[in-house]
């Protein structure tokens, strides 16, 4: 399994343990404290490591896969290992709160469905009333008294990816980077020291954590999830509107639109939806989830007979349908942040593409005399500086001095020299012009894709 830096989310969770545990003993504002973020991001395995380091200040309770009396025999001896559990929810939280038991402070309770009765719940609230801190981790149905303050856990980036994986191609690790999701549940069998082609043996086999991650997230939070499927593919396919997803799966518009408020609620599926648009658009929330329906689902019986066949499918469509729309994807984020960064969310024009981003910055082909094309994927202006950015068409393109200067001819339709800005985006290294130019002017930045933290 590849090891990815978790340095900023753990920095993130001491600043929140640390916040609660001043308000707590200063009798500040109580707030209820959240590890959130998409299924298999590492949430668990971000607060198991947490209780372990600090095994005398945290605890960590799951009761998955236990029964009712095994759940309160398991959390009493978290804290008190020679008592015998008793009988009730309540009995257990007396026990707790008469053994003065402060110098344990902090408490992950993750799969809070699991026992999420009442007494569980008002017994959680006694603990952070006893100057306790409890961590919910992505439970909606938790105990909603407090202010909320969170952590939220990120998919990793192409950046963790090309850092994991340094003797890859920038193209390799994208790739591998979109298949996975950037979920590290679903890329236990990547090994940094094999190849893509060998890596790619390793995660179709029927029994790996990219195969099954995905039905058993759905079997564990859904009831009857084949029913789901058919909705599901569709959203792969690239049916995003309501009436699109009812008649690729077959099934009424209102019977749908339930499946997908109860995907939404799992974090499964999202909805996005521009000011200038009237209906609102389903997405997969993760290119993992694309991936499973689109190679998985179709073709789990190959899995089994013909595995080398399904991964030559792979290899051979996995950039056009997956990976570039997922670089392109990080491209925009890192506008976002680069707009951030320099100030530009000043601008109204950026407000107003913001709050409809991605929707609003679409491509724009040029076509000269000569007969020859140029594509920008985004143009922005701000303070009467006009940006252009050029992402990657495929994993072999790099960009040439002739490639620039067409982009300068389209740019100097829109203003003088020193009024724009190109952005190019590529998986290689860039040329040697690019690079000095980049260097000497302020025209031009050049950013490899395994930079891409967003």
């Amino acid at each position: 399994m590849l090891s990815f830096d978790s340095h900023t989310e753990k920095d993130k969770l001491n600043a929140l343990i640390a916040d609660a545990l001043d308000r707590v003993y200063h009798g500040k504002e109580r707030k209820r404290c959240t590890l959130s973020g998409l299924p298999g991001a590492g949430k668990t395995e971000l607060a198991a490591s947490y209780a372990q380091n600090h095994l005398s200040a945290a605890r960590y309770f799951s009761c998955r896969h236990l029964t009712a009396p095994d759940a309160k025999e398991t959390f009493l001896h978290l804290f008190l290992p020679q008592e015998e559990a008793p009988d009730q929810w309540d009995e257990v939280f007396d026990r707790l709160l008469a053994e003065k038991f402060a110098r344990v402070p902090v408490l992950f309770v993750d799969d809070f469905d699991f026992c999420a009765d009442e007494a569980f719940s008002c017994g959680l609230k006694k603990l952070q009333n006893a100057r306790f801190v409890v961590i919910y981790i992505e439970e909606e149905n938790a105990e909603k008294s407090f202010r909320k303050e969170s952590v939220e856990i990120l998919p990793r980036a192409i950046w963790h990816f090309a850092k994991a994986l340094p003797d890859a191609e920038a193209a390799d690790a994208a790739r591998l980077w979109a298949i996975t999701g950037g979920l590290p549940a679903a890329c236990k069998e990547v090994d940094a020291a094999l190849s893509l082609e060998e890596n790619l043996r390793r995660m179709l086999h029927f029994d790996s954590s990219l195969v099954t991650f995905f039905p058993s997230l759905l079997h564990r939070s859904i009831r009857a999830p084949e029913s789901y499927y058919p909705i599901l593919s569709a959203l792969a396919q690239g049916k995003h509107r309501i009436s699109e997803i009812a008649k690729a799966a077959g099934y009424p518009n209102n019977k749908t639109d339930t499946y997908l408020k109860a995907l939404i609620e799992r974090h499964i599926v999202e909805v996005r939806k521009a000011e200038n648009e009237r209906s609102a658009a389903y997405h997969l929330t993760n290119s993992y989830f694309k991936f499973w329906m689109l190679y998985i689902y179709p073709n789990r019986e190959r899995l089994i007979a013909n595995p080398e066949d399904v991964m030559q499918t792979v290899l051979q469509t996995i950039d056009k349908t997956l990976m570039l729309p997922c670089v392109h994807g990080a491209c925009k984020r890192y506008l976002q942040q680069f707009s951030y960064q320099n100030r530009m969310e000043e601008s109204a024009d950026i407000r107003w593409a913001a709050t409809r981003f991605p929707q609003a910055f679409q491509p724009v082909s040029f076509t000269f005399k000569d007969g020859c094309k140029v594509k920008i994927d985004f143009i922005c202006k701000y303070r009467g500086v006009t940006y252009f950015a050029v992402f990657p068409r495929n994993a072999e393109q790099r960009f040439t001095k002739e490639d620039v200067e067409r982009y300068y001819r389209v740019m100097r339709r829109y203003a003088p020299p020193f009024d724009t800005r190109l952005l190019l985006f590529g998986f290689h290294r860039f040329s040697d012009w690019c690079v000095k130019e980049s260097a000497e002017t302020k025209s031009l930045y050049c950013i490899p894709v395994e930079r891409l933290k967003y």
